[in-house]
This record gives C-alpha cells, structure tokens and sequence, in this order.
C-alpha cells in the first residue's frame, strides 16, 4: 500500500488474526478507544471495516488498532487485529 504522497506502508502478517501496518509518517493521530488510526497521506483506518480495503489480504473486519513503539523518528507502526472467522 502506498500513501497519497507515495510513502509505502508495509503490511506484515503477524499470526491469524494479526497484521501490522507501519511507515513514515511525519505526523499519526488516533482514537483514545482504537476504533481509528490516521497515518499523514493515509492509510485512514477504522474498526468494524473490511481490512482488505486497507491492503490486508483478508475478507474480515477490523477488531480493535494500537499504535506500537518505534524506535525511528517519524515512524509510525499500528496493529491491526482482525475479528474472527
């Protein structure tokens, strides 16, 4: 997946029913709940969506987001867990 300014987005499989979207991104913004996540340039994530709009090869909704730590400047990372089968 590639952002509107052409930033890619890597998308990794962690287990079953998790992926993580991560990139650079000068600025993110989020929820206090994880329903939302917003890299600059997008992806604009939300729950209860199917992932595969986001670039997840999966027909499932979106369970719950988390941004997790980076150790970069400018690098945001999200998990995006994936509601059952």
């Amino acid at each position: 997946m590639v952002s509107r300014y052409g930033v890619e987005r890597l998308i990794r499989k962690v287990d079953a029913d998790t992926y993580l979207v991560e990139g650079e991104s000068l600025y993110t913004r989020g929820t206090t709940d994880g329903s939302m996540v917003d890299f600059e340039g997008g992806p604009f994530i939300e729950v209860n969506v199917s992932a595969i709009l986001y670039g997840i090869p999966e027909n499932r909704n979106i369970k719950s987001l988390r941004f997790l730590d980076s150790d970069r400047d400018n690098y945001a990372r999200v998990e995006v867990k994936l509601k059952p089968r």
